[in-house]
């Protein structure tokens, strides 16, 4: 015989259904929030870096063949 659950115990289910529910989801949210602040950070850094690099290597030029 299977176990029934009355109305009260079915809605405390539910609600804690729900509620882990909602926490996976704003975690999730948040996580993927992190991962591309942290992406964009990284790809403002190396081109940044690159464009450095490539103003430098200019101006290096210039002196060395001026």
């Amino acid at each position: 015989i299977m176990p029934s659950l009355v109305g009260s115990e079915m809605c405390i289910r539910d609600r804690l259904a729900f509620h882990n529910i909602h926490f996976i989801k704003h975690s999730i949210t948040k996580t993927v929030y992190e991962i591309q602040t942290i992406t964009n950070y990284i790809i403002k850094t190396i081109y940044f870096k690159l464009y450095i690099i490539i103003y430098y290597s200019k101006y290096v030029a210039l002196k060395y063949f001026d």
